[in-house]
């Protein structure tokens, strides 16, 4: 597990999240505002996912769930790759708004193959996300962020998404996704400085400007009732690059990054008091 801190965070963002609807049914200014009332979605999520960029080895997380919506409106679609987004802007098929992201701390004593490395810790990256739906079953979503807290490097993350209502009642999605960081945000997971090559063996190595990874998702819905529903995903990530290169992964680790995962969320209505 990759701790408390994870917990913490997770639950903080969620909590900042709560208005995180990244896809067109409307702004957070449209939720608060709404006639009717609002839909509240609460719900629970584990992970399995790769312990660090370029790990062997699995790590398991939980993650909670939340989301807000007008009454009435259909639940939104959301990539398990997306950011804590607030959606701030809608206009027809784009919405634009900020995003939090979090890029979790590396701990040299939990993997031998990390001894003798630095710590790496946990990175707060905050910035913007577009996204625009070319047709009812196509979204394009990008997200544009940056290092504040933990590197101080700039990320862009893109992805395609086909949304195919299978049945009323089920919902699957598929489509290709891409990161590209500069040397800074690469150098955070992949680099080995003189000291920690004399400590770990590994050669001295720095990780330049250019994309991280190339790869693919797909997520399943099931909407039992209206209350309830329930979703599983696999994300697939391959390392290209200078981050494939780094004696981490080529060495120790591995470049096929791969996560699954599977949730329930429950809804209930608040109706308006106006």
């Amino acid at each position: 597990m990759r701790g408390v801190i994870y917990r913490l965070c997770a639950c903080s963002l969620a909590l900042f999240a709560g208005l995180c609807g990244t896809a067109s049914a409307g702004t957070v200014q449209d939720d608060l505002k709404s006639k009717q009332g609002v839909t509240v979605t609460v719900g629970a999520e584990m992970r399995m996912t790769p312990s660090y960029e370029g790990s062997s080895k699995f790590d398991w997380m939980p993650l909670p769930l939340f989301d807000i919506r007008p009454m009435g409106t259909a639940p939104r679609f959301h990539s398990p790759r997306d950011g804590f987004g607030i959606s701030v802007y809608e206009n027809g098929k784009l919405t634009m708004g900020p995003v939090m992201y979090l890029e979790f701390a590396r701990r040299s004593k939990n993997n031998v193959a990390l001894h003798g490395l630095e710590d790496v810790k946990t990175a707060v990256e905050l910035g913007g996300f577009a996204e625009y739906w070319f047709y009812d079953w196509l979204r394009g979503h990008t997200e544009v962020r940056h290092g504040y807290i933990g590197h101080h490097g700039t990320v862009v993350d893109v992805a395609l998404d086909v949304v195919v209502p299978v049945r009323q009642s089920l919902t699957v999605s598929v489509g290709p996704r891409a990161r590209y960081g500069d040397s800074s945000a690469n150098s955070r997971y992949f680099d080995i400085s003189p000291s920690e090559s004399a400590a770990s063996g590994y050669p001295v190595y720095n990780a330049k400007e250019g994309f991280r990874s190339v790869g693919a998702g797909t997520q399943v819905i099931k909407q039992w009732s209206p209350q309830w529903a329930t979703h599983a995903f696999i994300e697939y990530d391959h390392l290209v690059g200078t981050a494939a290169s780094s004696p981490l992964v080529t060495q120790q680790g591995t470049p096929h990054q791969l996560t699954v995962g599977a949730g329930f969320a429950y809804s209930f209505d608040i109706p308006s008091s106006k």
